[in-house]
């Protein structure tokens, strides 16, 4: 039995991640041409509606997490403590043509950079600065450093709330469910934003409950597809030829370097006491990261793992919006007016 870490980074909803289950499959892709949108499946058309004419450009994402930081500071100054709203720490919006480097889905980016645990294109380690590049710096540290070490950590549970851990018995792990309620500031400040975004209300809606169940019970379905079963048994077969035996799913293949992260810096955690991992033990691992997702890629590649997910998600999304059209109708006629309208 082992104690894993959940950071309050985690914000994604129930609702958000149902609906991503429904659009996209799992792992990392394999033969796509770089820049080349990947196509939607009939239930992914059928629900676009709910964001089209949205703003997703820089600037909107701007002046969204300005907001959030002065909801926080509001938040701070009532609980006692000095906040500035940081206005470096917000969303940066990248398209396809902002990326430098070989694409996320590509075997180069697998052979350069594994799967984008440690380093990937643009990362502080991959290129040096502009020299006009302005250097971040943190409104707040000076504050924070005045305080003494119990203040200091009152101050950040009060800011994100406390870390929040879970029980992991093996394989036996269940899915951390955000609530903003447990993140401080942070999660009030963008609980106050989502009243502004009607789309927000809707995986909340218990008029939409048993849909949105539906939804994560799609997903389970579609992943243990009879097909994707079977291309995933030719995966892992082609690994264990490759050197990785270990794997029978290619979620487990890519986790793997994850829970070997997580690990490394659980064990650079001694008491309260921080050692920083050594430069020795990242770059084995960096090396193991990029064996793995290399292997990964071209086992994929191999037994055409995209094309049979793909046809597999397809499927179930065209059978789930048969089955459930009246509902989905429903909800877009409540949300989908009150987004475009």
């Amino acid at each position: 039995m082992r104690r894993q870490l959940t950071s309050f980074t985690i914000m994604m909803t129930a609702g958000v991640l149902a609906l991503a289950a429904c659009s996209q499959g799992g792992g990392q892709q394999s033969g796509n041409t770089a820049g080349e949108e990947a196509p939607m499946g009939p239930l992914d058309k059928y629900l676009s509606v709910l964001w089209e004419g949205q703003d997703y450009t820089q600037e909107h994402y701007d002046k969204i997490d300005l907001q959030r930081e002065e909801l926080m500071a509001e938040c701070m100054a009532k609980e006692g403590f000095e906040y500035v709203p940081n206005a470096n720490s917000g969303t940066t919006v990248m398209s396809d043509d902002d990326q430098e480097g070989p694409a996320w889905d590509s075997l180069e980016f697998a052979q350069q950079y594994g799967y984008g645990v440690f380093d990937w294109p643009g990362s502080s380690g991959d290129d040096e600065a502009p020299v006009d590049e302005e250097i971040y710096v943190d409104p707040n540290e000076g504050y924070v450093n005045s305080l003494s070490p119990s203040e200091q950590e009152a101050y950040y549970a009060t800011l994100y709330g406390e870390p929040q851990f879970e029980e992991v018995d093996g394989d036996d792990e269940e899915a951390y469910e955000y609530n903003w309620e447990d993140n401080g500031c942070f999660g009030w400040a963008d609980n106050q934003l989502a009243q502004d975004d009607p789309t927000m209300g809707m995986w909340e809606d218990p008029e939409f409950t048993d849909l949105i169940d539906a939804m994560n019970t799609h997903w389970e379905t579609v992943q243990n597809a009879p097909e994707l079963t079977a291309v995933n048994q030719e995966w892992a077969a082609c690994m264990a030829s490759a050197g990785f035996p270990e794997f029978s799913t290619r979620d487990q293949a890519s986790n793997s370097i994850y829970e070997a992260q997580n690990a490394l810096y659980e064990d650079a955690q001694v008491g309260e006491e921080w050692v920083e991992p050594s430069a020795e033990a990242i770059e084995e691992l960096r090396a193991q990261e990029i064996a793995t997702a290399t292997a990964d890629w071209k086992c994929a590649d191999e037994v055409n793992y995209a094309e049979v997910q793909q046809k597999v998600d397809f499927a179930a999304q065209q059978k789930f919006l048969d089955e459930h059209k009246a509902e989905l109708d429903a909800m877009l006629a409540k949300y989908a007016t009150s987004q475009n309208g």
